[in-house]
């Protein structure tokens, strides 16, 4: 997925365009791109963006748009995990 269209589907869960969100709207986000994981595999995933990319993560326990892009373009990172069939 590139970037525009990972920007296009976080616009989908960033409701209030503040440019982060929360750990909820973070599973929203995971599952409107087909991933259906368990509360600890979404922990895991923000606890991965956080150490991952640290430049990136100034919106509390929020996780902003860059973080996740940097994160997702980088490494391919959900393919460590099961996609919903």
């Amino acid at each position: 997925m590139q970037e525009a269209e990972l920007r296009r589907v976080f616009a989908l869960v960033d409701r209030d365009r503040c440019g982060a969100v929360s750990r909820d709207d973070f599973e929203l986000l995971l599952m409107s791109m087909g991933f259906n994981l368990s509360p600890s595999a979404i922990d895991g995933c923000i606890g991965e963006i956080f150490a991952f990319c640290p430049e990136h993560c100034n919106a509390g326990d929020n996780v902003t748009f860059n973080a996740f892009a940097v994160w997702w373009m980088d490494k391919d990172s959900m393919f460590l995990y099961s996609k919903k069939k």
